[in-house]
């Protein structure tokens, strides 16, 4: 499954995720995507421990192989657009499933910085186009 959310793209195989890294120009492994209370945050600590190394961000030679042959199969192209994002360990939060550290502040603030560019789910905005009795006895 390649999926793009916000402006980064994603590619899940089997369980494992990966993400398109620009600069690199592959595909590398991911542990998620969490909610940290201001923006959506990778998770990647188990692939990035050495910056010295010439596998980081990897973890293995083993890995690294992986991600060129995904590269090569999977264009980015093809990446279906999505307002929500299906990895990492969900919670309830407020009215949706959302993945969120554990140090992620579970006030209104942070929810609604959470749901600004993601459809509402809600029926606020119903009312627009009905007509009441008032409407009706004047027209």
């Amino acid at each position: 499954m390649l999926i793009q959310f916000g402006d980064r793209i994603y590619l899940q195989l089997k369980t494992q995720w990966f993400i398109w890294e620009p600069a690199w120009e592959l595909y590398r492994p991911i542990a998620g995507l969490v909610w940290n209370g201001e923006k959506h945050e990778i998770d990647d600590t188990e692939y990035c421990k050495d910056p010295t190394s010439e596998l980081y961000g990897f973890g293995s030679e083993k890995m690294k192989e992986l991600c060129e042959v995904l590269t090569e199969k999977f264009p980015r192209e093809n990446a279906l657009k999505t307002t929500s994002f299906p990895i990492g360990n969900a919670t309830w939060f407020r009215d949706r499933m959302a993945s969120v550290t554990i140090c992620t502040p579970k006030d209104i603030g942070s929810w609604k910085k959470m749901i600004s560019n993601s459809k509402a789910r809600t029926c606020k905005n119903l009312t627009r186009n009905r007509f009441t009795r008032r409407k009706l006895v004047l027209s």
